[in-house]
């Protein structure tokens, strides 16, 4: 008598929700287990797939020397020092900096995988102007690091500095 009480106060709503939520109990007991027996179908075939090595591939480097390869792949290729070069200039007339004729090399150091090419510059300009153009560099061209700077001032009250940059682009060889 109890259940025919509690079914009156639900009404039709009630027991509509009732039915709905034991049909999705019934649909989720009968889903749900197979399709976890397919998940783990599939996992096991992909563990399967990643331990079996693929055709014509090369064995597995060790972890010191894969890291060690991603090291080198970050540096670009030296046939790309022009590009570096210009941006370098272009960020010294961003600054408003006269970049006058500097001294470039190629540093030969034997076995090497990486070439350096050091590029020494005399640079004209305000102090603030000058820092904000190494700071670029450095931010902009990747592989480059600031070896030396110097500066000097013709006269104590002077605005304009001059400074000795000496930058080192660090890239891959061919």
């Amino acid at each position: 008598m109890n259940a025919r009480r509690a079914l009156a106060r639900l009404r039709w709503q009630g027991v509509a929700g009732l039915a709905l939520l034991a049909c999705g109990a019934a649909l989720a007991l009968a889903v749900i287990p197979a399709r976890q027996a397919r998940h783990a179908e599939l996992r096991a075939e992909l563990e399967a797939l990643h331990a079996r090595p693929r055709a014509g591939a090369p064995a597995a480097l060790p972890a010191g020397e894969a890291r060690l390869l991603k090291f080198y792949a970050y540096f670009p290729p030296l046939a790309t020092l022009p590009d570096w070069l210009e941006r370098i200039y272009a960020a010294g007339a961003r600054h408003g900096l006269a970049l006058e004729a500097g001294e470039y090399r190629l540093v030969p150091e034997p076995g090497a995988r990486l070439a350096r090419y050091q590029l020494t510059l005399p640079v004209r300009g305000g102090y603030g102007p000058i820092r904000a153009f190494i700071a670029e560099v450095l931010r902009e061209v990747p592989a480059s690091a600031l070896e030396e700077v110097g500066f000097r001032r013709d006269a104590i009250g002077s605005a304009t500095l001059q400074a000795r940059l000496r930058f080192a682009l660090y890239l891959e060889r061919p």
